[in-house]
């Protein structure tokens, strides 16, 4: 649901001083990130209890031992971290870094809590972060060609209303 509300905001969302960060329902008004962070615990929290269940069940396992590693990393840091870097980027592109970064270390917070292996962490982690970093080019340079994209047709426009006021101002007698 949190998910769905962050991608409805993407396209539907009120805009205010150029961010789109705000759905209306009716009268109600409501920054769809604010849900997004319960949800995101909520769902850290119950896949981690999925991954720990089918791991102790013996149906979580790699078929080749020495790849045990790389296997754990995979599910356990690198499949939910994709996972939130989706609606996390859209969080971005709103653009609301400040709540980007509590996504961020929300998700930290929990993976630490739940007990991942340090060497899922290293494997997973560096793959993350590559991603993030790629990712996180891609977006900025989103947020900032739309910025300046703003700024430069706000100009414009005032431009084109001083230049009509002042025509304006000239022509009537």
């Amino acid at each position: 649901v949190s998910f769905a509300l962050i991608v409805a905001t993407t396209f539907i969302g009120e805009e205010k001083q150029q961010a789109r960060r705000w759905l209306k329902l009716g009268s109600f008004e409501f920054q769809t990130s604010e849900v997004f962070k319960i949800g995101l615990v909520l769902a850290i929290a119950s896949y981690r209890l999925l991954i720990v269940h089918l791991k102790e069940t013996g149906r979580l396992k790699p078929k080749d031992p020495k790849k045990t590693v790389i296997f754990n990393a995979f599910f356990e840091i690198i499949i939910p971290g994709f996972a939130i870097l989706v609606p996390a980027a859209l969080v971005l592109i709103q653009p609301h870094f400040s709540c980007f970064l509590i996504l961020a270390v929300v998700t930290v917070v929990c993976f630490l809590a739940s007990g991942i292996d340090i060497r899922s962490w290293i494997v997973g982690g560096a793959t993350v972060l590559a991603a993030l970093i790629l990712i996180g080019n891609v977006v900025t340079a989103f947020v900032i060609s739309n910025r300046i994209e703003s700024m430069l047709l706000t100009d414009i426009r005032e431009n084109a209303q001083n230049i009509s006021n002042c025509a304006a101002r000239t022509i009537s007698p």
